[in-house]
């Protein structure tokens, strides 16, 4: 299995984890745990199998610092972060590396950003005090994808 081609089924599986976890996210306000497991799980066979030695490896660092860094937060204030986002963030972080990542989460905060500033102008009324996030997460990484993510 190519390079590219991995990569393009890495953001194809990336691609389904995110779409799917926006919809439990919104029905039900959980990151079911089994969904983001199986994935880093094909993450790692995929890198293990089919890519260059050791590239499993690769990832792991910048997926640990991710991991303990918003575990940190999400244990500090858990009313404004789940444990859902940050297993969501570590796994994004595995597929996609550390540049990416970043602009993802930058993407999805902006837009949530936005989001809760338009409820603001638009409604009149205040704004959510818990959005979900998975969906502007997705929003985020299909930004990414659309923007020229061979790039990253």
């Amino acid at each position: 299995m190519g390079a590219v081609s991995m990569e393009i089924i890495t953001r194809c599986v990336l691609f389904v984890l995110c779409l799917f976890v926006t919809w439990t996210d919104l029905q039900e306000r959980r990151i079911p745990n089994w969904s983001l497991l199986l994935c880093v799980i094909l993450l790692f066979v995929m890198r293990f199998f089919f890519g260059p030695p050791w590239s499993w490896l690769d990832p792991l660092p910048v997926a640990s610092v991710v991991l303990f860094s918003f575990a940190a937060l999400a244990w500090r204030w858990p009313e404004a972060l789940g444990m859902g986002d940050v297993k969501l963030f570590a796994t994004l972080a595995y597929g996609l590396g550390g540049a990416a990542f970043v602009w993802i989460v930058t993407a999805a905060s902006l837009l949530a950003l936005l989001s809760a500033g338009v409820v603001l102008l638009v409604k009149r009324k205040k704004a959510p005090r818990l959005l979900p996030f998975a969906p502007f997460l997705f929003a985020g990484y299909a930004c990414w994808l659309s923007a020229g993510a061979a790039s990253w």
